[in-house]
């Protein structure tokens, strides 16, 4: 009986040393050597000269999604090229040769009867000033729906086409949320 419990307890310390050495490993921002909060992922509060501010989560992967600070329908933006309530952001991101870029996709809907509107692709240059802050451009291209169709914007070219370079005011910063 005193080797079976014994026996137990080894199998029991060796299954718990297992769980902890893949817990840590599992962890995606220790992985490869990085520690919390360097790096692109995770989430961030966004500011435009514009007055705009919102967040964005950049994912693992390459994947981001963000809301800002006009998507119900809070007074549009002079530049804003219709008067709409403007649906959540949707994109991509990777890193770039002085940083990282992204398009980011927005619809906007009318506000009275929720027809889709318009598409618009948020291109986003931008660098990390240090690991909490980042810096950057942007450019807006927009997509006018039809009918309540969309056109798909991989495909067609947009009715509108940002200006490049940007300038000066197509300018945004983030800051790392981070735990209080």
């Amino acid at each position: 009986m005193k080797h079976k419990t014994a026996a137990i307890r080894t199998v029991a310390v060796l299954a718990a040393t297992v769980l902890l050495v893949l817990g840590s490993v599992a962890d995606p921002a220790q992985a490869g050597g990085r520690s919390r909060g360097h790096g692109l992922p995770g989430t961030w509060f966004v500011s435009l000269p514009n007055g705009l501010t919102g967040f964005y989560t950049y994912h693992h992967g390459g994947t981001l999604t963000g809301t800002v600070s006009n998507i119900f329908g809070a007074p549009p933006q002079a530049s804003a090229p219709l008067f709409t309530t403007a649906g959540p952001d949707h994109g991509i991101w990777r890193r770039a040769s002085r940083g990282y870029e992204a398009s980011v996709y927005r619809m906007t809907f009318h506000p009275d009867t929720g027809d889709p509107l318009s598409m618009i692709r948020i291109r986003m240059d931008f660098a990390l000033d240090s690991c909490n802050t980042a810096s950057g451009t942007y450019t807006v291209d927009v997509w006018f729906c039809e009918d309540a169709l969309c056109p798909d914007p991989n495909t067609t070219p947009p009715a509108i086409e940002g200006s490049a370079p940007p300038s000066p005011f197509d300018t945004f910063t983030q800051t790392r949320m981070r735990m209080p």
